[in-house]
């Protein structure tokens, strides 16, 4: 979803499902999210540039680990 530049979607991968928020300006993306466990709380930053119909860029985590993504635009009915 987007409202102005402010995105919103889902994560769906092996933290199970979880909202994302970010920012989109231009071809640049920005989203966040985090995971909460008793023991520790994880901050995940990914960032991409979006072409026709998938976004490619990197993701932080923790500021300390990176890692490259790529994400493929859902097709919905």
């Amino acid at each position: 979803e987007q409202l102005g530049s402010e995105v919103g979607c889902c994560y769906r991968g092996q933290y199970g499902e979880r909202a994302m928020v970010g920012s989109i300006n231009g071809e640049n993306l920005e989203l966040n999210f985090r995971v909460i466990t008793p023991d520790s709380e994880t901050h995940f930053k990914y960032r991409g540039a979006i072409f026709d119909d998938f976004i490619q860029g990197s993701v932080d985590v923790n500021g300390i680990e990176e890692g490259t993504f790529t994400a493929q635009r859902a097709v919905v009915d």
